[in-house]
């Protein structure tokens, strides 16, 4: 498994932290729009997310490989795993 802060990560509201548990992990900061705040808090919500998307992607692509390879399934399977392996996990 990966060596990132274990999850559950959260995006406290109104904020640009991202957190896990009392520990501030990463903050999302916008320089090109500072007027723009809704595409910094929707990355700051993707990123809060970010634990529990591999946990699903992982568990997919378990059952994915359990059900066998239909049609275009191994391809996305692949896919899947690759991006498992990039970020470590």
């Amino acid at each position: 498994m990966s060596k990132h802060t274990p999850g559950p990560w959260s995006n406290p509201k109104n904020s640009l932290s991202i957190r896990a548990g009392n520990y501030t992990i990463a903050q999302v900061v916008a320089f090109w729009r500072s007027t723009d705040s809704q595409i910094s808090d929707d990355n700051a919500r993707l990123i809060a997310a970010a634990p529990e998307l591999v946990r699903m992607l992982d568990r997919a692509c378990i059952e994915l490989a359990r059900a066998g390879h239909h049609d275009g399934v191994s391809g996305i399977l692949t896919e899947a795993r690759a991006l498992l392996s990039r970020i470590g996990a």
